[in-house]
C-alpha cells in the first residue's frame, strides 16, 4: 500500500492506484440515485505551482522520516523551481 493511501478520504478518486475517473463517475451517479443533490469535483492541477515547496517537503518528511522518500511529482517540481526551469 502506498505510504499516504490511508490518509485519503474514501471519497477521493484522483491519482490513486486503485481508483479511476470511471469509478468516480459511477459513484457520483450512485449518489444522485440515492437522492443526493451535490457532487464536488476539485482539480488540483495548479496546486504544485503555488504551494510552498520547502514546507511541503518538510511535512511529507515527518510522515516518511526521509525527505527524499516522498512522491516524485513533488520532488521533481521542487527541483525544477530551484533550477528555474
Amino acid at each position: 500500500m502506498p505510504v499516504y493511501e490511508s490518509e485519503f478520504s474514501d471519497s477521493s478518486y484522483g491519482f490513486r492506484s486503485s481508483r479511476s475517473a470511471h469509478q468516480a463517475q459511477q459513484k457520483a451517479s450512485q449518489y444522485v440515485e440515492e437522492g443526493r443533490t451535490t457532487v464536488i469535483d476539485t482539480d488540483l492541477k495548479n496546486f504544485f505551482d503555488a504551494v510552498n515547496h520547502d514546507r511541503l517537503m518538510y511535512r511529507l518528511s515527518t510522515r516518511t522520516g526521509d525527505k527524499y522518500n516522498v512522491p516524485q511529482f513533488s520532488d521533481s517540481k521542487l527541483r525544477q523551481k530551484r533550477l528555474n526551469l
